[in-house]
């Protein structure tokens, strides 16, 4: 008899141990974003300005801008590297103060993101 309620009572606390590391395990798992997220984050950057002129030809260009930043750092480098300043305030534009036209802004792009990727790939980074 005593077997048998011994036995009950470890069943019922396995049983117990399991529902409860089952509804749980949701909560302790860190969120992954899938690949076509478009979740809004402080650090994610989508480079979209060409959608102002017309429709894209290639799609957005999506990034992180705390890595952005923090490789540039470990450059010596700040914001100015990257962004234009007039009366003491960053243009959140990237290399440019305003938006001119699509293919100068397309050059701006594609000439100074592509320049800096190939001299730290140069460079092994």
């Amino acid at each position: 008899m005593k077997k048998r309620r011994s036995l009950l009572r470890l069943v019922g606390i396995l049983f117990t141990a399991t529902l409860v590391s089952t509804y749980t395990t949701g909560a302790q798992k860190v969120k992954e974003l899938p690949s076509n997220s478009r979740e809004i984050r402080a650090d994610v950057i989508t480079i979209d300005t060409l959608k102002d002129f017309g429709d894209l030809e290639r799609p957005d260009v999506v990034f992180f801008h705390d890595l952005h930043t923090d490789a540039l750092e470990k450059r010596n480098k700040d914001c100015l590297a990257c962004h234009l300043s007039e009366k003491d305030r960053l243009s959140l534009k990237f290399k440019r103060l305003k938006d001119t036209g699509r293919q100068e802004v397309m050059d701006i792009y594609h000439a100074d993101c592509m320049a800096c990727h190939k001299e730290m790939y140069a460079k092994g980074q």
